[in-house]
């Protein structure tokens, strides 16, 4: 081999090192993907933040809060947690984190963290901690359980993760057509008592005043008042658990009103209604065949409040 032959490719060989890294493309150090999980498959999450944890488990076809009450669980919410969790894009390396020392920093600490498990049986199928979102709230950090490196996420994922069992429970308890009731009846604390009735579309009211005098007598109801109370009762909702301080307030057996309606195909509910004080904003009740207390919304009670009177039909 001749001369210029050796020089030539020592020249090739040193272009090469200066240009060949500028053309082929830079290896990511981060994954695409923080966590890709099968959402339909897993039966089993926790939620946890700053000591405060949510367990939900699937229960046949659907999902039940088992921590810290057991309840039934709102699965449109469990639907959107798992719809955001079965595919964590990543989009860039953030930092190498070592020893942990920029946790604090992402909100990724034991103090601020939002820490995600998902199971699929006995396999854990995610262990991650969720921090803070970037500055335009577009993006957010998260890192895996046990490991060091954060990662910047396409998205932002702590609003999605609550421990508040609010934000979990199945709030519509009852789901029935308001109007199809056959009958509604209102039973106040002072003995006093208003019944309506259904008779081929036209609601009638008799009341009778705490000493058991019959006051009205099958009067036509106000239809536009009335209608509003069947259509909170038959699809009636909650607010919260009912929360121990306030229950110690009350006597389960002085309910300030007791709604009750029959459906047109016979099934009977009721709904008592108490308060825990006067000035209060919360209202506790309790539910047929439901075991916990419940808060549900001041203007609910304030509306069954009303003078038999109010409820009459005006005439034009």
């Amino acid at each position: 081999m001749n001369r210029n032959a050796i020089l030539g490719g020592v020249l090739l060989v040193l272009l090469a090192a200066i240009f060949l890294p500028k053309v082929l493309p830079e290896k990511k150090n981060y994954p695409d993907l923080l966590a890709q999980v099968d959402s339909a498959a897993v039966d089993y999450i926790r939620l946890e933040q700053g000591g405060e944890a949510i367990t939900l488990e699937k229960s046949g076809e659907s999902w039940v809060l088992s921590e810290p009450l057991r309840f039934d669980a709102d699965p449109a919410a469990v639907g959107r947690l798992l719809q955001g969790l079965q595919e964590i894009r990543v989009i860039a390396r953030t930092s190498d984190n070592s020893g942990y020392e920029q946790d604090r920093r992402f909100e990724l600490d034991d103090d601020q963290a939002r820490r995600v498990t998902l199971r699929q049986g006995a396999e854990t199928v995610l262990d991650a901690r969720i921090g803070k979102a970037s500055s335009d709230f577009s993006n957010g950090f998260a890192r895996l359980e046990g490991e060091e490196p954060i990662y910047r996420t396409a998205q932002h994922l702590a609003g999605r993760i609550q421990t508040r069992q609010s934000g979990w429970i199945k709030r519509q308890l009852l789901d029935h057509d308001g109007n199809t009731l056959s009958s509604l009846s209102l039973n106040h604390a002072d003995g006093s008592r208003m019944d309506f009735a259904n008779r081929d579309s036209l609601w009638t009211l008799t009341a009778t005043d705490r000493r058991g005098r019959v006051t009205i007598e099958e009067r036509e109801a106000s239809e536009s008042l009335l209608s509003s109370i069947r259509n909170t009762a038959a699809r009636f909702r909650i607010s919260d658990i009912g929360a121990d301080s306030l229950v110690a307030k009350v006597d389960a057996e002085q309910p300030d009103v007791v709604l009750s309606y029959t459906t047109a195909g016979g099934e009977e509910e009721t709904i008592r209604w108490y308060r825990p004080d006067p000035e209060s904003s919360k209202i506790l009740c309790r539910v047929e065949g439901y075991e916990p207390w419940f808060e549900t919304f001041k203007s609910n009670l304030d509306r069954l409040e009303k003078d038999p009177e109010e409820f009459l039909q005006k005439d034009d």
